[in-house]
């Protein structure tokens, strides 16, 4: 086997990365213009059962300037992702990671899709306030941005023996 030069080893080491961490796999961090987001039509339930798990089509619009990525960079970031909180009757937050729901693609500005969003009941039964919305991963919820959110009141109710 011939040897690399010093110069093609240094070059096999840092094309990947720049690839990488300039964006090339479609997933870097959204500037603030990229955090918004139009809610459409949603068949959210407003009865649920606690730890129920239930699903519910939410249509959503890239009403911003970029695109969202769909699939997230080397460490696991910047994939967008439409996710929840759940809040009680005074507003504090009693979930604040809910369950993922993954874009099936990357989302072009203008562009609208409907996802089937997975959301899970708080554990406790009480009258909730769910905070849908989307999140870049390891970057920020869009509703932090003013990105667009959408906020149900639920009823969860015990489970009957």
């Amino acid at each position: 086997m011939k040897p690399l030069s010093l110069f093609r080893a240094v070059l096999l080491l840092l094309v990947p990365l720049a690839f990488f961490e300039c964006g090339g796999d479609g997933s870097s961090k959204l500037p603030l213009v990229g955090f918004k987001v139009e809610f459409g039509k949603h068949d959210i339930p407003t009865e649920m059962m606690v730890g129920q798990t239930v699903s519910a089509d939410v249509a959503i619009k890239n009403a911003s300037s970029k695109t969202w990525p769909s699939k997230p960079d080397p460490r696991g970031r910047n994939a967008v992702n439409l996710s929840y909180h759940w809040l009680d009757r005074k507003r504090q937050v009693v979930v604040f990671d809910g369950l993922r729901t993954p874009l099936p693609r990357d989302l072009n500005p203008g562009e609208s899709v409907t996802l089937r969003a997975a959301i899970r009941a708080p554990e406790k039964p009480g009258v909730y306030l769910l905070h849908l919305t989307l999140v870049q991963e390891g970057v920020a919820w869009f509703s932090e941005k003013d990105g667009g959110q959408i906020l149900v009141p639920v009823s969860v109710g015990q489970r009957r023996p």
